[in-house]
């Protein structure tokens, strides 16, 4: 009688066969359990993740409003809106607060062809590229003076373009791009002296240097100057509030506000609110 045929044999073997299925399904569940635990680990760190950067977004959102209440008030810790670095105390830390006049930049929808015209030279463009651009931003917002219906459309589409400018005013500094002749280059080096919120300004006392070598390139030349500032108090300002955590996660906050401390309706109304 062989061994397969005896009856301790087969029990043997049976025994066998068992104990590898229970240490396959022991190693199985030893790797569902891993994987399991990995996950849940990975949903862990990534709940952590989004609950610090909702921290940290609040905490900036924070900063922006006591910045506002800063700006309007009269007393000894009234801010300035100069550039000066700002720090508003949070939960957990502090939040990093700059708060800029916008008219120490050039209005885009109010500068002359004139100032457009100073400002692109100022940043390297020639003076034959300077004067087109200058004359395409204005015609881009403006209606057709020149008495031929359909020339800004003739234009733009000998340019290979299927649109024409709006002739309204810009509703962002992104919008230039789509101005005939407007490279990239170009676009990066103006735009940070650029705004279209303040109705008042740039004027001699401008922080931004571009803007006053513009101004006064303009003022040689005997251009149209920018509107100064008046005597409302009206003040348009950028805020951007900065909030970092200590695992890490931080969070920045830029708006333009106006703010008018002579109302008492609205004192402050937020005109940009951006990550």
């Amino acid at each position: 009688m062989s061994l397969d045929a005896h009856p301790a044999g087969a029990a043997r073997r049976e025994r066998g066969f068992a104990l590898l299925i229970v240490l396959w399904t022991l190693a199985l569940l030893a790797f569902l359990a891993a994987v399991f635990a990995a996950a849940a680990r990975t949903e862990a760190r990534i709940a952590f993740n989004l609950r610090s950067g909702m921290v940290q977004e609040a905490n900036a959102n924070g900063a922006i409003y006591a910045a506002a209440f800063h700006l309007l008030d009269r007393s000894d810790k009234h801010w300035d809106a100069d550039g000066t670095r700002h720090e508003v105390s949070v939960p957990g830390g502090t939040v990093a607060v700059r708060v800029t006049d916008e008219a120490n930049k050039i209005n885009l929808n109010a500068a002359s062809v004139d100032l457009l015209r100073a400002l692109l030279l100022g940043v390297g463009a020639d003076a034959t590229t300077a004067s087109a651009l200058a004359g395409a931003i204005v015609d881009w917002r403006e209606e057709n003076v020149s008495g031929l219906p359909g020339a800004k459309v003739l234009q733009y589409r000998a340019a290979g373009l299927d649109y024409a400018p709006p002739e309204k005013p810009f509703r962002s500094i992104d919008e230039l791009a789509l101005v005939l002749g407007m490279t990239p280059d170009l676009l990066t080096k103006i735009r940070p002296h650029l705004t279209i919120y303040s109705n008042y300004g740039p004027g001699r006392a401008t922080s931004d240097p571009v803007a006053l070598g513009a101004i006064m390139l303009l003022r040689k030349q005997g251009g149209v100057l920018p509107f100064e500032r008046d005597a409302t108090g009206v003040l348009v300002a950028q805020v951007v509030a900065t909030a970092a955590g200590a695992d890490g996660a931080a969070f920045t906050r830029r708006a333009i506000l106006r703010l008018d401390p002579g109302s008492k309706d609205r004192p402050c109304a937020i005109l940009a609110w951006e990550r």
